[in-house]
Formats: structure tokens, sequence, C-alpha cells
């Protein structure tokens, strides 16, 4: 007898749940205020956005247009974020895309560490000093999470950062390396550290959100296959983000005149 298969979401299912649960969230924010049903579910959004970005840091060939993507929306995003908060006269905060680039920038500093702490033929000074840019990257975050509203703040901007911690890929120089890593980059790891970067985001995330919640994203995450999906939906975030934004605006100030 076939036993059935009880990891059946690809990341393009994560990503279109993420984006069903950060639209919920906004209308909520908009039109419901109110009631916390929609904030509930909205706190499911993150998580899985964060997973995905770790993912899509683990398999990305060229990290720096990677990177100069996400930046290049970051600014979209904050522009339309900079001028709604104008005309509803909120105060401004820095968007969830600004919080996912300061995870991936520490990222990519965290394997370069990784890479380089392995490497057979470094000295000991080159490996210390490998470290240097992960140091960085952590300190300017935390910098720009001090002198500004960073959504979900400096805990949202690592959080990704622990989800990579089981990544091993292209580390390894040597076979022993290679059997070491295998043991330690598997799917139970990444869940494990999945977890435990949420159990860090929900202390210190701010309690006026039901952020609770948020450990229901550790279900999806648990039914994720490790594949990418039948089509490709690099690009559907970047986009799907600012546009639902300007849309759920639009109605907004329609409908409020």
């Amino acid at each position: 007898m076939t036993k059935p298969n009880l990891r059946f979401l690809s990341g393009n299912t994560l990503k279109i749940l993420a984006c069903i649960a950060m639209v919920i969230d906004h209308v909520g924010v908009l039109f419901f205020p109110s009631n916390m049903l929609y904030r509930k579910i909205g706190r499911l959004a993150l998580p899985l956005f964060a997973f995905l970005l770790a993912e899509g840091c683990k398999h990305t060939r060229n990290k720096k247009k990677h990177f100069f993507l996400l930046a290049f929306f970051a600014g979209v995003c904050q522009c339309v974020y900079d001028v709604f908060a104008y005309l509803n006269g909120d105060s401004v905060y820095v968007c969830i895309l600004v919080t996912l680039l300061c995870a991936e920038l520490c990222i990519f500093a965290l394997q370069y560490f990784k890479r380089e702490l392995f490497k057979t033929d470094n000295s000991v000074s080159k490996k210390i000093l490998a470290f240097a840019p992960l140091l960085g990257a952590v300190c300017a975050t935390a910098f720009l999470c001090k002198i500004q509203r960073v959504d979900y703040g400096f805990a949202g901007c690592m959080f990704p950062v622990f989800i990579s911690l089981s990544d091993f890929k292209g580390v390894a120089t040597t076979e022993k390396q290679e059997r070491l890593f295998s043991k330690i980059d598997t799917d139970f790891s990444r869940f494990i550290c999945f977890a435990c970067g949420l159990l860090f985001l929900y202390v210190l995330s701010p309690k006026f959100l039901p952020t609770e919640y948020m450990f229901l994203s550790l279900i999806p995450i648990a039914l994720y296959n490790g594949k990418r999906g039948k089509w490709n939906l690099k690009y559907f975030f970047y986009f799907f983000y600012p546009l639902h934004l300007v849309a759920l605006e639009g109605i907004y100030m329609l409908l409020m005149r």
C-alpha cells in the first residue's frame, strides 16, 4: 500500500498563501480595523515570506541580481507607503520589503562567512576577517531598526537568517565536510531553525498584534516539499506587493470620499 504524500506544498503554493494572508491583513487594517480576525490571518504572511526568502537565497545563482532586484522593489514600495501615509495622516514606517532586504544582506554575509570558515587553505586570520561582513550587516540592520520604524523590527530582519543557519549548500571543500553538512542541511534541521526563528520573532514582536497566530505557519512549512512548482513565479511577489497596495488604497479613498 502506497503511503500518502504529506509534503505536497510547493514554493509557489507557499508564496500564494503568503500573498493571500497579506491581502487579508491589509484589508482588515483599512476597512475593518476593529475586527482582529483579519489581523490573525495576516500573521501567516511574514513567516512564509521569510522562509521563501531564505530558500531563494539558498538557490539563487546570481546574488547581486537577486539583492539589487529586491532593493529596487523595496524602494518603489517604500515610496508608495510614504505617499499613502501622507494622504492618510499616518506616521511613516519602513515597509516589509526593506525588512526582507536587510535579512537578505545578512544571509549573504552569513553564506560568505561559512564558505571562508570551512576552507582548508584559509589561515585563522582570514577566517576571523570573514566574520566582519556578517557583523557589519547585523549592526547596520540593528542601527536602521533603531532610527526607523521598520516593519517587525530587528527580530523580523533576523528571522530569515535563523532559517538560513542550516544552509550549507556549496560550503564543503572536502568529502568529510560534504558528509557532515549533508547530515546538517536537512528538511528537519531547516524546520527546527524556522521554529527557533519564529519563537525569537514572537518574543520580540510588538504585542499589539496577535503574534501568537504566527505559529500556525509551522503547518504549511511542515508540508513543504522542497520544490518550486510548475510555474515560474519568481517576479510575482515583487509586482503583486506594490500593485495590491495601490488597489486597496485606491478603493479605500473612493469609499471614504
